[in-house]
């Protein structure tokens, strides 16, 4: 009886046990996810528990520009390959592409090539933004326009912005070499390494 009556105790503390750890997690504003807690989020297929806790996290998050800063960040790009994709989270081929430029930039070294993710506004939320940067590790400098000005946008940039309908855009520029390519498409990983290789200052 005695050893019967252990059985059971230790059954009952293992069932215990097993529920409290399915009730660890908790989703709070006040968690690190600095290069993005892989040991937390590592498989793709995150809960809604997992992904809420990712956007709520305290990590990269995407920053607000203006027109008149980006345009001067545009113009002034020098000494370094400078790519800007301007994207959203609502086309695939952008969202395809943003994930092809982040497999690139871990080819080059940073003083020889600059990402620069431009996010659209009114397309999605900014949390949803910033979630996405996270979930695929975005590590370089990712934007969004504080509005979408394309009328503006060609005069202070490129006439190509005219008749823009879709994205991504991606521009390439290097004043020093009088490097400025337009793209209006979406781009695979071996396509952008094409491109950039030979643009990139050895």
């Amino acid at each position: 009886m005695k050893i019967k009556g252990l059985l059971i105790v230790a059954a009952v503390t293992v069932l215990v046990l097993t529920n409290s750890c399915d009730r660890i997690r908790k989703v709070t504003g006040n968690h690190s996810a600095s290069p993005f807690d892989t040991t937390k989020f590592e498989t793709q297929a995150l809960s809604d528990n997992d992904r809420a806790l990712l956007a709520n996290a305290n990590g990269k998050t995407v920053k607000p520009v203006s027109v008149d800063a980006l345009a001067q960040n545009i113009n002034t790009a020098t000494e370094k390959l400078h790519v800007f994709c301007f994207w959203n989270l609502k086309n695939e081929a952008s969202t395809a592409t943003v994930k092809a430029l982040n497999e690139l930039s871990a080819k080059f070294d940073s003083t020889k090539l600059k990402i620069v993710y431009v996010n659209m506004p009114g397309y999605q939320k900014v949390e949803d933004v910033n979630l996405f940067i996270r979930e695929n590790q975005l590590t370089d400098e990712t934007l969004i326009l504080e509005k979408a000005d394309v009328s503006f946008f060609a005069k202070k940039i490129r006439k190509d912005f005219v008749g823009i309908t879709h994205m991504p855009v991606i521009l390439m520029v290097n004043k020093a070499e009088e490097t400025m390519m337009f793209f209006n498409k979406g781009m695979d990983e071996k396509e952008l390494l094409a491109v950039v290789n030979p643009l990139v200052v050895q």
